[in-house]
């Protein structure tokens, strides 16, 4: 997604039941980000989980970028690392305050 969110979802019926469940699979990585974004949301108030162009949300969508590099064993983008921590200067705040430290 443009957000970064990075999943495989898998539907799976019990034909006996009718039931259908969903399973997401995401790596270690996948799923730190996933928590992250979500935690941010939920103590500011705002649904950061949807696509969109605040400062936080290009931050993550970034961080899922340099994530998906490690995790397929790809290079980095060239400046993503400089452009990681410019962002996370910038949005420092709202993650402090998130983490209730600020």
């Amino acid at each position: 997604r443009e957000s970064g969110y990075r999943a495989v979802h898998c539907f799976v019926r019990d034909n006996s039941t009718r039931l259908t469940i969903e399973v997401q699979l995401r790596t270690t990585l996948m799923q730190a980000w996933a928590e992250d974004v979500e935690n941010v949301s939920a103590r500011m108030g705002v649904n950061y989980k949807r696509d969109g162009g605040s400062e936080y949300q290009v931050y993550m969508r970034n961080l899922s970028k340099l994530y998906e590099a490690v995790e397929t064993g790809s290079s980095v983008p060239e400046g993503l690392a400089d452009i990681l921590r410019t962002q996370r200067a910038r949005i420092a705040h709202l993650v402090q305050r998130a983490e209730g430290s600020g």
